[in-house]
């Protein structure tokens, strides 16, 4: 059976009906869903049809349009498209999952001062780290913002746990080795820890890399990351033409909102209620206030700062939760008012004043009430 070709401008001919759709239509004694990857599909295709001379096996000239392709979607999307025996439509779903957002702080004024040219070569060198460090977390790249990055993080059974693993082996050609994050003991809260995790892992090889940025190109790089978790939706949103494929709801919308304010409160990492929640006590945390966040249903939000993994912790950081506890305490009960909060709060601060963190969450505090 002969396919309908089409030609693009760069000289590469592609079926013109989506690829899961033509290759099932093209190989309808092997139908698309058996084949366990990408890899398998390909090869099989390729020894399937003609080849045309002179242009190199359709087989070679399939996988490098696929992998072209991939780069540039979420490769448990793109696995996805070509599994499934139809083509893609607009269309959401509710979900469970963890949102991360990565920014690199002063990106704009570094590029003013060491130019365009080399900030890129950082940034390739930085997102080549974070995004082989998030995959392997089981994170789905959502997109690069500039100097950002958005990332999603879901429950993941085994059976896409394999796939995962097979799918980065082929592109990358590294083996990753199971993630007992994956098991089901962890339940449906193991996206939070592996958000966290893969936080805490960023900020460990960034300290790395900046030792490397300051021989090579006279520079170091600091980054801000705010994670937020909860029920999302999650699909396609477009044109008939023109799809992408992304995540919206208010976990988004706070995860975006913590970043930013991460700068403010003069932290790395800012994390919602629900994220401390599911990751203690692997992780360490402390709340460091309640604001309003803007677009957000809740008026108040509590946010907590990442410290890093419980039994990593330097002793200045176990000595400094051991004496902000109280402060703590207080800050998670639902029931206690601002005055008291308040009142501990620049409690701590007078004994422990080289706290830079909590002194700047005292001085926004307002009395008789939350925070704003």
């Amino acid at each position: 059976m002969r396919a309908r070709w089409s030609t693009a401008r760069s000289g590469l001919r592609w079926p013109s009906t989506s690829a899961s759709c033509w290759l099932a239509r093209c190989l309808p004694f092997a139908p698309v869903h058996r084949f366990a990857s990408v890899d398998q599909l390909i090869t099989a295709a390729g020894a399937a049809l003609n080849t045309e001379p002179g242009r190199g096996t359709l087989e070679q000239r399939m996988r490098l349009a696929f992998n072209s392709f991939r780069k540039y979607i979420p490769s448990p999307v793109f696995n996805n498209i070509v599994r499934r025996n139809e083509e893609p439509s607009v269309g959401l779903h509710k979900a469970e999952a963890t949102v991360f957002f990565l920014d690199v702080c002063n990106f704009t004024g570094s590029m003013h001062t060491h130019g365009c040219e080399k900030m890129l070569s950082v940034l390739t060198e930085m997102w080549a780290e974070f995004t082989s460090i998030l995959e392997q977390q089981g994170g789905v790249i959502d997109k690069y913002i500039g100097d950002g990055i958005m990332a999603t993080f879901q429950k993941l059974d085994h059976e896409e746990e394999r796939i995962r693993i097979q799918e980065h082996y082929e592109i990358t050609g590294e083996r990753l080795c199971s993630n007992s994050n994956y098991d089901s003991e962890a339940g449906g809260e193991s996206h939070q820890k592996r958000a966290c995790e893969a936080a805490f892992r960023i900020l460990q090889v960034l300290d790395d890399l900046n030792k490397r940025f300051v021989e090579v190109y006279g520079l170091t790089v600091s980054v801000r990351i705010g994670i937020g978790s909860g029920s999302v939706w999650q699909g396609n949103v477009g044109s008939r033409t023109r799809l992408n494929f992304t995540v919206m709801g208010e976990p988004v919308n706070l995860a975006a909102r913590l970043e930013p304010l991460a700068k403010k409160v003069g932290v790395q990492v800012c994390v919602s209620d629900e994220v401390r929640l599911a990751s203690e006590p692997t992780f360490a945390f402390r709340c460091i206030g309640v604001f309003q966040v803007r677009g957000f249903s809740d008026d108040l939000v509590r946010v907590h700062q990442f410290l890093g993994r419980r039994d990593s912790l330097p002793q200045a950081d176990r000595e400094m939760l051991d004496n902000y506890a109280a402060v703590d305490v207080l800050f998670m009960s639902p029931v206690t008012d601002g005055v008291s909060t308040s009142h501990m709060l620049q409690a701590y601060v007078m004994d422990h004043p080289g706290d830079v963190v909590a002194a700047d969450a005292c001085m926004n505090t307002v009395v008789g009430s939350w925070w704003e």
